[in-house]
């Protein structure tokens, strides 16, 4: 933490990339692709 208080430009960088992959695996497209991929699991195991 204290290497990120001197030097704010790389905390910003590590908030941004922070930030990205929380809306890439979290976001809403992310989580209806999830829901997709467990229906058409189970479509797949009862066929």
């Amino acid at each position: 933490m204290t290497e990120l208080l001197h030097d704010p430009e790389r905390a910003a960088r590590m908030g941004a990339a922070g930030r990205e992959r929380v809306l890439a695996e979290f976001g809403w497209p992310a989580i209806a692709r999830q829901t997709v991929d467990v229906y058409a699991a189970v479509v797949t195991a009862r066929g």
